[in-house]
């Protein structure tokens, strides 16, 4: 017999994976042509590019929609840019929040995108992406790598439980913001300072939070990590975007969804 909510999740997701193959393709039409028409469609008004493609990986640098259309547009068509590009994953959470990695052989070069679904259509949020570095060989994630991500992501969790706003200071970047969808599907943004103010003044101090955690992680060039946490007793999932900056793993930003919004 078939399960109709298990027939009717699978359509959704069809639906979805389709529509964000759509929404790259258009992009990369965009940047391969420079359409801007195409990127003003898909890129949200808060859209946001961070890598550290800078020497040594010393900083942190972020552009905004209104600059990368700008350079595009004064570039003009960026030719091959989609050449060899694939997009090997796409994970979705509650229907409304996405993070695709897009791969590019041989330059062994991999970039994510966030994506949200406000009013039923998806919009690209973040385009997140390192250099590779050395060889194949030498880029290989070492086990370390993993167990310094994790405990920085568990003590991220921690801090909040014990309201340690020298702890949150510490391992954000600051130019670390989160981003998610109120119950009426509008984006919500919260700075660093905004976030560890309200964390401090939390009621909760006399409280310690219990966490339940499932954390998968990805690294890339051993210098950028997506991390998925999910949270099934709270129906919320969370993707972490942390970046080496001047060999130190902070914390990027931070883009969740929850499964009533």
């Amino acid at each position: 017999m078939i399960d109709l909510h298990q027939q009717e999740t699978f359509i959704k997701n069809t639906t979805d994976i389709y529509n964000i193959y759509a929404i790259l393709a258009k992009y990369y039409e965009g940047v391969d042509q420079a359409k801007i028409n195409l990127l003003e469609e898909v890129f949200h008004s808060e859209w946001l590019m961070k890598d550290t493609d800078n020497p040594d990986a010393m900083l942190l640098n972020i552009e905004d929609k209104a600059t990368f259309i700008d350079r595009v547009a004064n570039h003009g068509p960026y030719q091959d840019y989609a050449t060899d590009r694939a997009i090997v994953s796409i994970s979705i959470a509650y229907d409304t929040l996405a993070f695709v990695q897009v791969n590019k052989n041989p330059s062994r070069n991999a970039t994510c995108f966030s994506l949200f679904k406000i009013n039923n259509e998806w919009e690209i949020m973040d385009k997140i992406w390192v250099n590779p570095i050395g060889t194949a060989m030498e880029v290989v994630s070492s086990k370390s790598y993993f167990e310094e991500i994790e405990k920085l992501v568990a003590n991220y969790y921690k801090a909040i439980s014990n309201t340690n706003a020298n702890t949150l200071n510490e391992i954000l970047h600051d130019a670390w913001e989160v981003k998610y969808l109120s119950e009426n599907s509008t984006l919500q943004i919260e700075s660093k300072k905004d976030f560890i103010n309200r964390i401090f003044k939390s009621e909760q101090k006399a409280n310690p939070i219990d966490f339940k955690l499932l954390i998968h992680i990805n690294i890339f060039h051993n210098r950028l990590a997506i991390v998925r946490v999910d949270q099934p007793d709270i129906s919320k999932t969370t993707f972490f975007i942390i970046f080496k900056v001047a060999e130190i793993w902070k914390i990027g930003a931070e883009r969740w969804s929850t499964a009533i919004i």
